[in-house]
């Protein structure tokens, strides 16, 4: 390759930018090397305005022709909401699929399509097609539409036509199926207990009906079947044999980010890697070991979450030893031929969308969809009292009704995360409203909310005297004021949760709301009230205000 092997592995990368705006050196860089498309992270997001500005300048950079950048995200709705900072959190799966409504789905679909178009996303990474057959599986969880192939399959399709109608590409992940795993992908390589014989009748059928509805691409994951030698992102038999020969997917194939653990070097035993080459520092490992291996597997896009300028440097010092791999010579050639024809035909597409874009005066639409995914998804669980014992309500008064005092339990580092903030923060105001004798919680009124700033006051202490990852965080400002305020434990976490150390905290609260993940509620005490929302989302904060208003009398 007389132009170097940077320059031929570029059209096939995704990229991440480092900040809000484009920096002049990474505006060079894509000149120099234009990349199939970019991909926006919570680090790049201040508002829809400057998010179409930096999609905007990365494109410039990037070059003109009829073949648009792919501007990519992962806003899924729920805890995986990247873009959450400017246009908030739609119901996850779960909860959005919850109602079993195909219209309000495509509603909330279409919605959602619009809203994330302002924001100058073309490919939107979503929708999900995992099962969540384990429900301890630390990632999937609420991502996904529900626990049944016909389930999941059946809001896939739905899922699918309704982005597509609005205007976006779509994404079906994670080939063959995360959701039977116990791990993530992100910290190892997690192995499914079944071969590729066992798919076809369950963990195959959402992506089947995803691509019959028009699906554009297809994410594979960094998992292992029983028995394989490596991870399916790195698998011919299973890129080529199964998704484009068995379920016929004739669109574009992108992987999952390379800098996960799941496909670290000592991932690939199909390809000689010389790990002299090769950082292995965690999740930011060098691409360049990764690929190859990638490429050859069937991959035609590869998944770069770092900035640009990280990426391009890893593989321009890695050209010496990569170069010593004859694939580069004899086979790159001509698989990256056929490849680029496929992503040359999706950027295509992506730079007919723009008649799609939404008004930017649009009003309700998104909103009105979450809302009603809310008022028919959060609920109270069946089979539990319908108040809070009278112990933990001595003499409420009447302008105390609707009062509770919020405590917050996630994974330290979740805190970190927006959505989950957005939430908590949300909720506590819409409690304080209630409890100040306000009136009927009408909806979130957050406009004047700073999220970060409210999250700044809180008290974080670890779950139980020895510590671990989880935390318990108690707002200075809180749901209320008072003696008489029951204690309201909040679950937020994507993780399971540590069922002992729950159970001792809810046995000292008036209620329980199971945000993050439905089962976490089963070591409560039968006595207590759990509201369960199926995922973190904006209008759910409301929905839980007020069953809470009513259960103290509001």
């Amino acid at each position: 390759m007389s132009d170097g092997i940077t320059a031929g592995i570029a059209p096939h990368l995704v990229v991440g930018l480092a900040g809000t705006r484009l920096e002049a050196a990474e505006r060079d860089l894509l000149a120099a090397n234009p990349p199939a498309g970019i991909i926006l992270f919570p680090r790049n997001v201040e508002s829809a305005a400057q998010l179409a500005d930096l999609a905007g300048a990365a494109a410039g950079a990037a070059g003109p022709g009829a073949a648009a950048l792919l501007v990519c995200a992962d806003h899924e709705g729920g805890a995986v909401s990247a873009l959450a900072r400017a246009i908030g959190v739609p119901p996850p799966p779960l909860a959005a699929w919850r109602p079993r409504d195909p219209l309000l789905l495509a509603e909330l679909m279409r919605e959602t399509a619009r809203l994330v178009r302002r924001c100058g996303v073309n490919l939107v990474l979503a929708p999900v097609a995992d099962i969540n057959t384990d429900p301890d599986n630390p990632v999937i969880g609420a991502r996904a539409f529900g626990e049944t192939a016909a389930a999941v399959a059946e809001a896939v399709g739905v899922a699918v036509r309704a982005l597509s109608g609005a205007g976006l590409l779509t994404c079906l992940k994670h080939f063959p199926g995360h959701g039977a795993t116990g791990a993530d992908s992100h910290l190892t390589l997690p192995v499914i207990d079944a071969g590729c014989q066992d798919l076809s009748g369950r963990e195959l059928r959402p992506f089947a009906a995803g691509i019959a509805a028009g699906a554009d691409t297809v994410m594979t994951a960094h998992v292992a079947l029983r028995g394989a030698s490596g991870p399916a992102s790195l698998d011919p038999a299973l890129i080529g044999g199964l998704l484009r020969g068995e379920l016929g997917f004739k669109g574009v194939v992108i992987t999952d980010a390379l800098e996960m653990a799941g496909v670290l070097p000592d991932r690939l035993p199909m390809r000689s890697i010389d790990p002299g080459s090769v950082k292995t520092d965690g999740l930011q490992t060098c691409p360049a070991a990764v690929v190859a291996a990638a490429l050859e597997a069937g991959n035609d896009l590869l998944l770069m979450s770092r900035p640009v300028a990280e990426v391009l440097r890893e593989l321009r010092a890695a050209e010496d030893a990569l170069a010593r791999d004859p694939f580069w010579r004899e086979r790159f050639p001509a698989l990256s031929a056929a490849s680029r024809e496929r992503i040359d035909a999706l950027r295509s597409r992506a730079a007919g969308l723009d008649a799609f874009a939404a008004p930017r005066a649009a009003q309700g639409g998104a909103l009105d969809a979450a809302a009603s995914v809310a008022l028919r998804a959060v609920s109270l669980a069946e089979g539990r009292r319908a108040a809070p014992p009278a112990a933990a309500s001595p003499g409420a008064s009447r302008r105390g009704a609707g009062r509770f005092e919020p405590v917050f339990v996630a994974a330290r580092d979740e805190f970190e995360q927006y959505p989950l903030r957005s939430f908590a923060a949300r909720l506590c105001r819409l409690l304080e409203r209630a409890g100040s004798g306000a009136g009927e919680v009408q909806g979130p009124g957050e406009g004047d909310l700073d999220v970060d700033a409210w999250f700044a006051r809180g008290r974080l202490e670890p779950l139980g005297a020895a510590g671990g990852k989880f935390y318990v965080l108690r707002p200075e400002d809180g749901g209320s004021r008072g003696d008489d305020a029951p204690q309201l434990l909040v679950l937020l976490s994507r993780l399971p949760l540590p069922a002992e150390q729950i159970a001792a905290l809810a046995a000292r609260a008036g209620a329980v709301v199971a945000a993050g993940r439905p089962w976490d509620a089963a070591p409560v005490p039968e006595t207590i009230p759990v509201i369960t929302t199926f995922g973190i989302f904006d209008e759910a904060a409301a929905a839980v205000a007020r069953i809470l208003h009513g259960l103290r009398g509001g």
